[in-house]
Protein backbone atom coordinates (compact mmCIF):
# COMPACT_ATOMS: atom_id res chain seq x y z
CA UNK A 1 0.00 0.00 0.00
CA UNK A 2 2.82 2.39 0.85
CA UNK A 3 4.45 1.51 -2.47
CA UNK A 4 1.32 2.45 -4.45
CA UNK A 5 1.08 5.80 -2.64
CA UNK A 6 4.70 6.54 -3.46
CA UNK A 7 4.17 5.82 -7.15
CA UNK A 8 1.16 8.15 -7.19
CA UNK A 9 3.11 11.00 -5.63
CA UNK A 10 5.93 10.58 -8.15
CA UNK A 11 3.46 10.60 -11.03
CA UNK A 12 1.83 13.81 -9.82
CA UNK A 13 5.19 15.47 -9.40
CA UNK A 14 6.16 14.45 -12.95
CA UNK A 15 2.98 15.83 -14.50
CA UNK A 16 3.36 19.07 -12.58
CA UNK A 17 6.90 19.59 -13.85
CA UNK A 18 5.99 18.92 -17.51
CA UNK A 19 3.15 21.52 -17.75
CA UNK A 20 4.27 24.58 -19.85
CA UNK A 21 4.08 27.97 -18.17
CA UNK A 22 2.16 30.92 -19.54
CA UNK A 23 5.48 32.55 -20.43
CA UNK A 24 6.82 29.60 -22.40
CA UNK A 25 3.54 29.24 -24.29
CA UNK A 26 3.83 32.82 -25.39
CA UNK A 27 0.18 33.81 -25.24
CA UNK A 28 1.10 37.45 -25.79
CA UNK A 29 -0.62 38.77 -22.65
CA UNK A 30 1.05 41.53 -20.73
CA UNK A 31 0.57 39.87 -17.36
CA UNK A 32 3.42 39.41 -14.93
CA UNK A 33 5.95 36.89 -16.18
CA UNK A 34 4.42 36.63 -19.68
CA UNK A 35 6.48 37.04 -22.90
CA UNK A 36 5.13 39.51 -25.49
CA UNK A 37 5.55 38.23 -29.07
CA UNK A 38 6.52 41.05 -31.44
CA UNK A 39 5.57 40.74 -35.11
CA UNK A 40 8.46 41.68 -37.47
CA UNK A 41 7.45 44.27 -40.07
CA UNK A 42 8.98 46.73 -42.49
CA UNK A 43 7.59 50.24 -42.90
CA UNK A 44 7.73 53.25 -45.20
CA UNK A 45 7.38 56.82 -44.01
CA UNK A 46 4.49 58.45 -45.83
CA UNK A 47 4.97 61.91 -47.33
CA UNK A 48 3.24 64.05 -49.90
CA UNK A 49 5.09 63.51 -53.16
CA UNK A 50 4.80 63.55 -56.94
CA UNK A 51 3.71 60.43 -58.82
CA UNK A 52 4.52 60.06 -62.52
CA UNK A 53 2.19 58.25 -64.88
CA UNK A 54 3.85 56.72 -67.94
CA UNK A 55 2.69 55.26 -71.22
CA UNK A 56 4.78 52.16 -71.89
CA UNK A 57 5.40 50.86 -75.42
CA UNK A 58 7.54 48.06 -76.82
CA UNK A 59 8.88 46.87 -80.13
CA UNK A 60 11.96 46.07 -82.21
CA UNK A 61 14.52 48.70 -83.18
CA UNK A 62 15.49 49.35 -86.79
CA UNK A 63 18.08 51.62 -88.36
CA UNK A 64 17.05 55.08 -89.48
CA UNK A 65 17.96 53.78 -92.95
CA UNK A 66 17.64 50.12 -93.89
CA UNK A 67 18.07 49.47 -97.63
CA UNK A 68 18.33 46.21 -99.52
CA UNK A 69 20.23 46.54 -102.82
CA UNK A 70 18.69 44.58 -105.68
CA UNK A 71 20.65 43.64 -108.80
CA UNK A 72 19.48 45.80 -111.73
CA UNK A 73 21.59 44.15 -114.40
CA UNK A 74 23.37 40.86 -115.03
CA UNK A 75 27.11 40.38 -114.80
CA UNK A 76 29.98 38.62 -113.11
CA UNK A 77 31.50 40.00 -109.90
CA UNK A 78 35.15 40.78 -110.66
CA UNK A 79 36.22 42.65 -107.50
CA UNK A 80 34.77 43.43 -104.06
CA UNK A 81 35.76 46.71 -102.41
CA UNK A 82 33.55 46.64 -99.32
CA UNK A 83 32.78 43.75 -96.97
CA UNK A 84 30.41 42.88 -94.14
CA UNK A 85 30.43 45.57 -91.43
CA UNK A 86 32.23 48.18 -93.56
CA UNK A 87 30.95 51.74 -93.71
CA UNK A 88 30.03 53.07 -97.16
CA UNK A 89 29.10 56.51 -98.38
CA UNK A 90 26.38 57.30 -100.87
CA UNK A 91 27.70 56.76 -104.42
CA UNK A 92 30.71 54.73 -103.29
CA UNK A 93 31.41 51.64 -105.39
CA UNK A 94 31.00 48.41 -103.45
CA UNK A 95 32.01 45.87 -106.09
CA UNK A 96 33.10 45.79 -109.74
CA UNK A 97 30.95 43.92 -112.24
CA UNK A 98 31.84 42.71 -115.70
CA UNK A 99 30.23 45.69 -117.43
CA UNK A 100 32.79 46.62 -120.12
CA UNK A 101 30.25 46.44 -122.96
CA UNK A 102 27.86 48.79 -121.14
CA UNK A 103 30.74 51.14 -120.28
CA UNK A 104 31.82 51.27 -123.93
CA UNK A 105 28.27 52.06 -125.03
CA UNK A 106 28.18 54.88 -122.48
CA UNK A 107 31.47 56.31 -123.73
CA UNK A 108 30.23 56.06 -127.36
CA UNK A 109 27.08 57.96 -126.39
CA UNK A 110 29.24 60.67 -124.83
CA UNK A 111 31.32 60.94 -128.03
CA UNK A 112 28.20 61.01 -130.21
CA UNK A 113 26.79 63.87 -128.17
CA UNK A 114 29.99 65.89 -128.64
CA UNK A 115 29.87 65.28 -132.42
CA UNK A 116 26.22 66.25 -132.60
CA UNK A 117 26.87 69.45 -130.68
CA UNK A 118 29.68 70.34 -133.12
CA UNK A 119 27.43 69.59 -136.09
CA UNK A 120 24.68 71.77 -134.66
CA UNK A 121 27.11 74.63 -134.17
CA UNK A 122 28.17 74.38 -137.86
CA UNK A 123 24.57 74.17 -139.12
CA UNK A 124 23.56 77.08 -136.91
CA UNK A 125 26.38 79.19 -138.36
CA UNK A 126 25.28 78.32 -141.93
CA UNK A 127 21.70 79.19 -141.14
CA UNK A 128 22.67 82.58 -139.73
CA UNK A 129 24.54 83.31 -142.96
CA UNK A 130 21.62 82.13 -145.10
CA UNK A 131 19.22 84.27 -143.11
CA UNK A 132 21.37 87.37 -143.71
CA UNK A 133 21.66 86.62 -147.46
CA UNK A 134 17.93 86.02 -147.72
CA UNK A 135 17.18 89.40 -146.16
CA UNK A 136 19.53 91.00 -148.69
CA UNK A 137 17.81 89.12 -151.54
CA UNK A 138 20.99 87.23 -152.39
CA UNK A 139 19.36 83.76 -152.08
CA UNK A 140 15.95 82.44 -152.85
CA UNK A 141 13.18 81.51 -150.43
CA UNK A 142 13.79 77.83 -151.21
CA UNK A 143 17.44 78.08 -150.27
CA UNK A 144 16.51 79.82 -147.01
CA UNK A 145 13.91 77.14 -146.21
CA UNK A 146 16.44 74.39 -146.84
CA UNK A 147 18.89 76.05 -144.43
CA UNK A 148 16.15 76.37 -141.81
CA UNK A 149 15.20 72.67 -142.24
CA UNK A 150 18.87 71.67 -141.77
CA UNK A 151 18.96 73.65 -138.52
CA UNK A 152 15.86 71.89 -137.16
CA UNK A 153 17.29 68.49 -138.13
CA UNK A 154 20.54 69.27 -136.31
CA UNK A 155 18.61 70.40 -133.21
CA UNK A 156 16.57 67.18 -133.30
CA UNK A 157 19.76 65.15 -133.66
CA UNK A 158 21.18 66.88 -130.58
CA UNK A 159 18.05 66.07 -128.55
CA UNK A 160 18.30 62.44 -129.65
CA UNK A 161 22.00 62.27 -128.73
CA UNK A 162 21.24 63.71 -125.27
CA UNK A 163 18.49 61.14 -124.71
CA UNK A 164 20.78 58.32 -125.86
CA UNK A 165 23.47 59.49 -123.48
CA UNK A 166 21.03 59.58 -120.55
CA UNK A 167 19.90 56.05 -121.38
CA UNK A 168 23.47 54.80 -121.69
CA UNK A 169 24.42 56.57 -118.46
CA UNK A 170 21.50 54.95 -116.59
CA UNK A 171 22.47 51.52 -117.91
CA UNK A 172 26.08 52.12 -116.90
CA UNK A 173 25.11 53.25 -113.40
CA UNK A 174 22.89 50.20 -112.96
CA UNK A 175 25.79 48.00 -113.97
CA UNK A 176 27.94 49.51 -111.21
CA UNK A 177 27.24 48.28 -107.69
CA UNK A 178 27.23 51.52 -105.69
CA UNK A 179 25.79 52.52 -102.33
CA UNK A 180 22.50 54.45 -102.61
CA UNK A 181 22.81 55.71 -99.00
CA UNK A 182 25.32 56.13 -96.21
CA UNK A 183 25.56 53.26 -93.75
CA UNK A 184 27.09 49.96 -92.76
CA UNK A 185 26.91 46.73 -94.74
CA UNK A 186 24.68 44.58 -92.54
CA UNK A 187 24.46 41.55 -94.84
CA UNK A 188 25.99 40.57 -98.18
CA UNK A 189 25.71 37.81 -100.75
CA UNK A 190 28.63 39.03 -102.87
CA UNK A 191 31.32 36.56 -103.89
CA UNK A 192 34.00 37.10 -106.53
CA UNK A 193 33.17 35.06 -109.62
CA UNK A 194 29.46 34.79 -108.88
CA UNK A 195 27.00 35.98 -111.49
CA UNK A 196 24.63 38.75 -110.48
CA UNK A 197 21.11 38.35 -111.82
CA UNK A 198 18.60 41.14 -112.26
CA UNK A 199 16.16 41.26 -109.31
CA UNK A 200 18.41 39.34 -106.90
CA UNK A 201 18.97 40.74 -103.37
CA UNK A 202 22.71 41.39 -103.08
CA UNK A 203 23.31 43.18 -99.78
CA UNK A 204 21.74 45.34 -97.08
CA UNK A 205 22.97 48.74 -95.89
CA UNK A 206 21.87 49.99 -92.48
CA UNK A 207 22.50 53.37 -90.86
CA UNK A 208 22.09 52.96 -87.09
CA UNK A 209 23.54 56.31 -86.02
CA UNK A 210 19.87 56.92 -85.31
CA UNK A 211 17.40 54.19 -84.43
CA UNK A 212 13.72 53.95 -85.18
CA UNK A 213 11.05 52.29 -83.05
CA UNK A 214 7.74 51.63 -84.75
CA UNK A 215 5.16 50.71 -82.15
CA UNK A 216 1.65 51.67 -81.02
CA UNK A 217 -0.57 52.89 -78.19
CA UNK A 218 -4.16 52.02 -77.36
CA UNK A 219 -7.06 54.44 -77.67
CA UNK A 220 -6.99 55.35 -73.97
CA UNK A 221 -3.33 56.42 -74.27
CA UNK A 222 -3.54 58.24 -77.61
CA UNK A 223 -4.28 61.69 -76.20
CA UNK A 224 -1.79 61.34 -73.35
CA UNK A 225 1.14 61.70 -75.77
CA UNK A 226 2.18 64.23 -78.40
CA UNK A 227 4.70 64.68 -81.19
CA UNK A 228 8.14 65.72 -79.98
CA UNK A 229 7.65 64.20 -76.53
CA UNK A 230 10.69 62.58 -74.88
CA UNK A 231 10.87 58.77 -74.73
CA UNK A 232 13.26 56.72 -72.59
CA UNK A 233 14.19 53.56 -74.50
CA UNK A 234 15.68 50.57 -72.69
CA UNK A 235 16.86 47.20 -73.94
CA UNK A 236 15.28 44.15 -72.33
CA UNK A 237 18.69 42.42 -72.26
CA UNK A 238 20.74 45.05 -70.47
CA UNK A 239 20.48 48.36 -68.65
CA UNK A 240 21.58 50.52 -71.57
CA UNK A 241 19.23 53.39 -72.39
CA UNK A 242 18.64 55.86 -75.19
CA UNK A 243 16.58 59.03 -75.14
CA UNK A 244 14.39 59.55 -78.20
CA UNK A 245 11.45 61.62 -79.31
CA UNK A 246 8.07 60.85 -80.81
CA UNK A 247 8.52 61.64 -84.50
CA UNK A 248 4.97 60.88 -85.61
CA UNK A 249 1.57 59.69 -84.44
CA UNK A 250 -0.94 58.00 -86.73
CA UNK A 251 -4.55 59.00 -86.18
CA UNK A 252 -5.94 55.81 -87.70
CA UNK A 253 -5.84 52.42 -85.94
CA UNK A 254 -3.65 49.67 -87.37
CA UNK A 255 -5.68 47.12 -89.36
CA UNK A 256 -8.99 48.16 -87.76
CA UNK A 257 -7.62 47.38 -84.28
CA UNK A 258 -7.60 49.73 -81.28
CA UNK A 259 -3.85 50.35 -81.61
CA UNK A 260 -2.67 53.62 -83.08
CA UNK A 261 0.80 53.68 -84.70
CA UNK A 262 3.58 55.89 -83.40
CA UNK A 263 7.18 56.28 -84.57
CA UNK A 264 10.05 57.12 -82.22
CA UNK A 265 13.52 58.28 -83.34
CA UNK A 266 16.54 58.12 -80.99
CA UNK A 267 20.12 59.26 -81.40
CA UNK A 268 22.52 56.28 -81.30
CA UNK A 269 25.76 58.00 -82.27
CA UNK A 270 27.56 56.20 -79.42
CA UNK A 271 26.32 52.81 -80.64
CA UNK A 272 24.68 51.77 -77.37
CA UNK A 273 21.94 49.72 -79.04
CA UNK A 274 21.59 47.99 -82.40
CA UNK A 275 18.86 47.26 -84.95
CA UNK A 276 16.85 44.15 -84.15
CA UNK A 277 16.96 44.60 -80.38
CA UNK A 278 13.67 44.32 -78.49
CA UNK A 279 13.14 47.38 -76.29
CA UNK A 280 10.57 49.13 -74.13
CA UNK A 281 9.88 52.84 -74.18
CA UNK A 282 8.50 54.99 -71.37
CA UNK A 283 6.66 58.23 -72.16
CA UNK A 284 5.77 60.58 -69.32
CA UNK A 285 2.03 61.15 -69.67
CA UNK A 286 1.08 62.97 -66.46
CA UNK A 287 2.46 63.98 -63.06
CA UNK A 288 0.20 63.89 -59.98
CA UNK A 289 1.67 66.50 -57.63
CA UNK A 290 1.58 66.59 -53.82
CA UNK A 291 -0.27 63.30 -53.33
CA UNK A 292 -0.11 60.39 -50.90
CA UNK A 293 0.25 57.02 -52.59
CA UNK A 294 1.07 53.41 -51.79
CA UNK A 295 1.77 50.18 -53.58
CA UNK A 296 -1.28 48.08 -54.37
CA UNK A 297 0.55 45.21 -52.64
CA UNK A 298 0.36 47.10 -49.33
CA UNK A 299 -3.42 47.53 -49.42
CA UNK A 300 -5.52 44.75 -47.92
CA UNK A 301 -9.16 43.90 -48.60
CA UNK A 302 -11.90 42.87 -46.20
CA UNK A 303 -15.04 42.10 -48.19
CA UNK A 304 -14.59 45.16 -50.37
CA UNK A 305 -13.33 47.44 -47.62
CA UNK A 306 -9.78 48.57 -48.34
CA UNK A 307 -7.40 49.08 -45.43
CA UNK A 308 -3.74 49.32 -44.49
CA UNK A 309 -1.73 49.02 -41.31
CA UNK A 310 0.28 51.85 -39.83
CA UNK A 311 2.57 51.74 -36.82
CA UNK A 312 2.10 54.26 -34.02
CA UNK A 313 4.73 55.76 -31.70
CA UNK A 314 4.42 52.77 -29.32
CA UNK A 315 5.13 50.31 -32.14
CA UNK A 316 1.54 49.08 -32.19
CA UNK A 317 -0.35 48.25 -35.38
CA UNK A 318 -3.33 50.43 -36.26
CA UNK A 319 -5.81 49.36 -38.92
CA UNK A 320 -6.72 52.25 -41.23
CA UNK A 321 -9.57 52.15 -43.72
CA UNK A 322 -8.48 53.99 -46.88
CA UNK A 323 -10.21 55.46 -49.91
CA UNK A 324 -8.41 54.68 -53.14
CA UNK A 325 -7.98 57.03 -56.10
CA UNK A 326 -6.23 56.72 -59.45
CA UNK A 327 -4.11 53.62 -60.04
CA UNK A 328 -0.75 54.34 -61.69
CA UNK A 329 1.08 51.16 -62.66
CA UNK A 330 1.54 49.31 -59.33
CA UNK A 331 0.86 52.39 -57.22
CA UNK A 332 -2.46 53.83 -56.08
CA UNK A 333 -3.26 57.33 -54.86
CA UNK A 334 -4.75 57.34 -51.32
CA UNK A 335 -7.55 59.90 -51.18
CA UNK A 336 -8.13 59.46 -47.44
CA UNK A 337 -6.97 57.29 -44.55
CA UNK A 338 -3.24 58.03 -44.81
CA UNK A 339 -1.38 61.25 -44.15
CA UNK A 340 2.12 62.57 -44.25
CA UNK A 341 4.17 61.26 -41.32
CA UNK A 342 2.37 57.90 -41.01
CA UNK A 343 4.51 54.77 -40.95
CA UNK A 344 2.92 52.41 -43.47
CA UNK A 345 3.56 48.67 -43.08
CA UNK A 346 5.04 47.33 -46.32
CA UNK A 347 5.98 43.81 -45.22
CA UNK A 348 4.41 41.57 -42.60
CA UNK A 349 0.95 43.19 -42.60
CA UNK A 350 -0.78 39.84 -43.26
CA UNK A 351 0.07 38.65 -39.72
CA UNK A 352 -1.15 41.78 -37.93
CA UNK A 353 -4.28 42.61 -35.98
CA UNK A 354 -5.43 45.88 -34.45
CA UNK A 355 -3.08 46.64 -31.57
CA UNK A 356 -0.43 44.05 -32.46
CA UNK A 357 2.96 44.94 -31.05
CA UNK A 358 5.61 44.95 -33.79
CA UNK A 359 9.33 45.04 -34.24
CA UNK A 360 10.33 47.30 -37.14
CA UNK A 361 13.05 45.73 -39.24
CA UNK A 362 15.41 47.49 -41.66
Amino acid sequence: MKRMLSLGIVLLLFLGCGKPSTESRGMGRAGAGDTIIKSPVMVRDIKNDSLNEYVTVSGTLSGITDVTIIGETSGTILEIYKNLGDYVEKGEEIAKLDNDNIRIQFEQAQANLLATEASLASVNSSFNASESLYKDGSISKMEYDNAYASLKQAQAALAGAQASLESAKLSFEKSRLTAPVNGYIASTELEIGNTVSQGTALLTIVDYSKLKLKTGVNESELFLIKKGQKVTIKSELNSLELVGKIAGIGMKPINASSTYPIEIIADNSKGKLAPGMVVTGKILAHTFKNVVYASLNHVLDDYGQKYVYVIDSENKAEKRVVELGTIVDEQVIIKSGLKEGDRLVTEGMEMLNEGSIVEVKG
